[in-house]
């Protein structure tokens, strides 16, 4: 995998991308790897910084997450919730028959290696409350506003 390093107005972006998929997104603290960018990568880029400023709302790249089949289940239910709506853990453990398994879809939920792109912010609890976030409660909460908004 390929690593590229951007800055944005919400930190250090670390994108990591194959064969013009990306694959893995995280925001770190320094560079930690050989920087490759690339004209995938500068796309990437350019639509999550567009996605910031209120500009996107849709990506238009190709996705690859590196995820096991449970999570790939829950990711792809949750790629279904649209820019500016929010579902529940319990709900997409209900649209993928496990309506028990609300707290696995959590789990799965938080182990989503391209947040933002597949919109892990926009799932919340049933009763209402932000829940965790791998960026951190703040920036779900400023990710929300940012799409209620627009």
């Amino acid at each position: 995998m390929n690593f590229a390093f951007y800055n944005s107005e919400i930190g250090l972006l670390k994108i990591g991308y194959e064969d013009k998929k990306l694959k893995y997104l995280k925001i770190v603290s320094k560079i930690d790897k050989s920087n490759q960018k690339s004209d995938f990568s500068d796309i990437v880029f350019l639509e999550i910084k567009e996605y910031l400023n209120k500009k996107r709302k849709v990506f238009s790249f190709d996705i690859y997450p590196n995820t096991t089949y449970f999570q790939k289940l829950v990711l792809d239910q949750l790629l279904k919730t649209n820019y500016g709506k929010t579902t529940t853990y319990k709900k997409i453990a209900k649209a993928i028959n496990r309506p028990k398994a609300y707290r696995a879809v959590g789990n799965a939920v938080s182990k989503n290696p391209i947040w933002i792109v597949i919109a892990c912010h926009r799932c919340i609890r049933s009763d209402g409350k932000l829940g965790d976030y791998a960026g951190g409660i703040q920036l779900k909460k400023k990710l929300l506003d940012l799409e209620k908004s627009t």
